[in-house]
């Protein structure tokens, strides 16, 4: 018999490709595995590759093209930051058709820095959207729009945003918090040795 807590574990897509921040991909690649969710890095350049080259300068290991995973019914796309990859995203149009699939289906997005602003303001979804973003991006959206907390979930648009680098590993536990159940999200923060209130208000013992 399946114990009941695995049947909610996260079928997951994080589109990469060159100058995708590595240090927001392997940091979400790592946490989502603790929580035994499946994870596999896309690549959305124009031709197959087996690796992408990071904003730092580190090369990481792809799964896949993202054109050959359309229709697999991810539960969660995440799309980390990086200025020129972010801006490149926001305008591919094999991320576009699959973003859009994604929205279409009512998933959850996760977009991180720069991301956060490119992405959101380049598709009419989520316009009327609440996000934060790279705190470099503030003054170009509009003050009903903003909010700058670390991490912000906006429930009606099914959108979840972080600031940056420094704050994903708070976007990756407040998923699983969303996606699975805050005991599990609060025993991984356990281990990972993070600040208290990122226990979500279950101390360990």
């Amino acid at each position: 018999m399946i114990e009941p807590e695995l049947k909610k574990r996260l079928n997951i897509a994080i589109i990469v490709s060159d100058y995708a921040d590595e240090l927001e991909v392997i940091t979400l690649c790592s946490i989502f595995r603790l929580a035994k969710s499946s994870v596999k890095l896309l690549h959305n350049g124009p031709t197959k590759r087996e690796s992408f080259t990071g904003l730092y300068g580190n090369k990481v290991q792809v799964d896949s093209h993202l054109l050959e995973l359309l229709n697999e019914g991810f539960d969660l796309v995440c799309v980390p930051g990086g200025g020129f990859f972010s801006e490149y995203t926001a305008s591919n149009i094999a991320s576009q058709e699959f973003l859009k699939q994604h929205i279409y289906e009512k998933k959850l997005l996760a977009l991180s820095g720069s991301s956060a602003y490119f992405i959101k303001s380049n598709m009419d979804y989520f316009k009327s959207a609440i996000s934060t973003c790279s705190p470099c991006f503030w003054d170009k959206i509009s003050t009903n729009n903003l909010r700058k907390k670390r991490v912000t979930y906006d429930k009606i648009h099914n959108l979840i945003t972080s600031q940056g680098p420094g704050t994903v590993m708070e976007l990756a536990l407040e998923i699983i918090k969303l996606k699975i159940n805050k005991i599990e999200a609060s025993k991984i923060a356990d281990n990972l040795i993070v600040w208290p209130n990122m226990h979500y208000g279950i101390m360990p013992k």
